[in-house]
């Protein structure tokens, strides 16, 4: 019996939990949750004051509106629009009302004396555009293609553009019948732009060409 007992003198190792890492740790993770909290919490109080300060901010502004509202005259309100929108078109028509007497000028300066116009007819398309249309008469071909020639020239060319002789046919007197079509560059024919204050730009200041006369 003896021969079977075993005994040992190396003493066994016993595991035990480490106290003091593991409070560590949970106090971390306490405190973490704890600061998470109260920026939460900052955060909300921040919001809602922020959004009383901004229903203030709109009552007052209501409020403020009423009071200016109250203060004007419905009927005056309506009278100032009226009057605002007849101003407007006021202004549309005194930026696009076009002189005529101003082409009338530029046709006197152009005419030759052996050519006439008639049946005068002219269409504003826009501040860029008005076209010319017009019937006339020469003493000859000759005559025609000198006219031409005067309206493609300076001075003329600064104003009365792509203009076109057609329709030629000879009447019974022997002279030259023609059709007459041409652009005119509207910003020198607009009322606006021939004002007294504004002479130095009106079309009344082209030279007068040689061997011209009022015949139109």
């Amino acid at each position: 019996m003896e021969g079977n007992l075993q005994t040992s003198f190396i003493p066994k190792k016993t595991t035990s939990p480490i106290g003091p890492t593991s409070k560590a740790g949970v106090n971390l993770v306490t405190l973490f949750g704890v600061i998470i909290f109260l920026i939460s919490i900052a955060l909300a109080g921040t919001v809602f004051i922020y959004e009383g300060y901004l229903t203030n901010n709109i009552k007052t502004m209501k409020d403020s509106f009423k009071r200016n509202e109250q203060a004007f005259n419905p009927q005056s309100i309506t009278a100032y629009s009226t009057l605002n929108a007849r101003i407007n078109v006021a202004n549309t028509l005194l930026k696009t009302h076009v002189a005529v007497s101003n082409i009338f000028d530029l046709l006197e300066q152009a005419t030759l004396k052996n050519v006439r116009f008639s049946d005068f007819n002219y269409t504003y398309i826009s501040d860029k555009r008005l076209t010319l249309s017009m019937k006339g008469q020469a003493t000859s071909y000759n005559a025609i293609a000198k006219q031409s020639d005067v309206f493609s020239q300076d001075p003329m060319n600064k104003y009365i553009h792509n203009a076109i002789f057609s329709n030629l046919d000879l009447d019974q007197s022997g002279n030259v019948v023609f059709s007459f079509t041409a652009d005119v560059d509207p910003q020198q024919v607009l009322y606006r732009n021939n004002l007294p204050s504004q002479q130095d730009t009106s079309v009344t200041d082209v030279p007068v060409l040689t061997g011209t006369s009022t015949q139109h």
